[in-house]
């Protein structure tokens, strides 16, 4: 993936602006991280565990495992519900079975975990014992460009992707239409996307929970 120097280069080449009076480096920017935004959208909508946005945080206890534990989630993580599994860890480095999602109601009689105001509810006893520390599988948040050396933290096969977004975000500038009103990214693009990151791995047993209305900001 190029950076973001090189990007812009070649998204004023296409839409012929090539002085910086009109557009200046740090809109196309903007351009470019709403571009981020709305990729990372599709390919979570279509693979919430894609692998190339999965990341591992690990949390060591300093509390017994019959006891219930809160675990923030992390910093960067997607959305609320992008947690892919959650593994206790035994002593020898060894993880158990993944935890159960349960709902908050359940925690006092069931073994598993629950998810509110940002922090991970694991019930008392969900770990058993000999547990040394809990991992937590998510989708990490893709991060913002803020200067033109900065690569886009994307693979390359969504290079086009993100220039072509831009240069039609350019356009709908440029010529005084509503950018709200654009459904900048076409069905088939959009379809194309979400193919490129398409789970295609039949015997996944533990797959995300997932909602919609935590990707729509």
């Amino acid at each position: 993936m190029r950076n973001a120097e090189e990007l812009i280069e070649e998204i004023r080449f296409n839409t012929n602006n090539i002085d910086n009076n009109r557009f200046t480096d740090a809109s196309i920017i903007r351009f470019l991280n709403s571009a981020i935004r709305q990729i990372q959208r599709v390919i979570f909508t279509s693979n919430p565990t894609a692998e190339q946005f999965s990341k591992v945080k690990t949390y060591e206890l300093e509390t017994s495992s019959q006891e219930e534990i809160i675990l923030k989630l992390p910093a960067n993580i997607y959305a609320t519900n992008a947690v892919t599994s959650i593994y206790p860890v035994r002593q020898d480095g060894r993880r158990r079975e993944p935890l159960v999602r349960i709902d908050e109601r359940e925690h006092l009689y069931k073994s598993g975990y629950f998810i509110r105001d940002d922090k991970v509810h694991l019930s008392t006893g969900a770990l058993g014992t000999s547990t040394h520390s809990v991992e937590i599988v998510y989708t990490v948040k893709v991060s913002a460009l803020t200067s033109i050396t900065d690569v886009p933290n994307l693979p390359d096969t969504v290079e086009d992707f993100l220039t072509c977004f831009s240069e039609r975000k350019l356009h709908y500038v440029d010529s005084s239409k509503a950018v709200a009103d654009s459904n900048v990214f076409t069905k088939e693009e959009k379809t194309d996307i979400a193919s490129l990151f398409a789970n295609n791995n039949k015997s996944i047993k533990y797959p995300a929970v997932t909602d919609d209305t935590y990707t729509n900001y």
